[in-house]
């Protein structure tokens, strides 16, 4: 690619320098466009030429780097969808497995005190606590489950602007 473009750089600075010379001994050309009129050399239509494709070049660039960024982030959005998708899934699928019953459920360690008081936490640093019901069924209320990580890095969700994004400037 290097190799090639130089050769095109090259062979650009040939055309140019031919049309410099070949043109020189030209007379003005008259362009009538109506109210406007204009009289160029063909060397200032061949510049102006060339300024209008770098012009159409620059934005075509500028237009396959928009569509490439608003893909980049339509694919973070359904990407971070899916993650929270399949985390409301997830927490479905254990919210429906906290409560249960003691006569269905096996028996854990306990997480009261010796006093034998149900529905006491340990001090011991005990997670879920128990408590009682009236019909003898005890139910526990574990913690949410932590967030399965799919092991890529996305950055947070950024929350939509009320104003336009400003301006870039730089370089492109």
């Amino acid at each position: 690619m290097f190799v090639i473009g130089a050769i095109l750089i090259v062979l650009a600075i040939i055309v140019v320098i031919y049309v410099t010379f070949a043109t020189r001994s030209l007379d003005p050309l008259t362009i009538d466009w109506g109210p406007f009129t204009a009289a160029l050399t063909p060397l200032q239509l061949f510049f102006l030429g060339a300024v209008t494709i770098l012009v159409l070049a620059i934005g075509a660039v500028m237009f396959s780097i928009g569509l490439k960024s608003q893909g980049a982030k339509r694919a973070e959005v359904k990407q971070l969808r899916k993650e929270v998708k399949a985390g409301q899934a997830d927490k479905r699928g254990t919210s429906s497995d906290t409560t249960r019953s003691t006569k269905d459920a096996p028996t854990a360690p306990s997480d009261t005190k010796e006093s034998g008081r149900e529905g006491a936490r340990s001090d011991r640093g005990g997670s879920a606590p128990v408590s009682s019901a009236a019909d003898g069924s005890t139910t526990t209320h574990a913690p949410p489950a932590p967030a399965k990580s799919t092991g890529s890095k996305l950055p947070p969700p950024v929350p939509p602007r009320d104003t336009p994004p400003p301006p870039r400037t730089g370089g492109v």
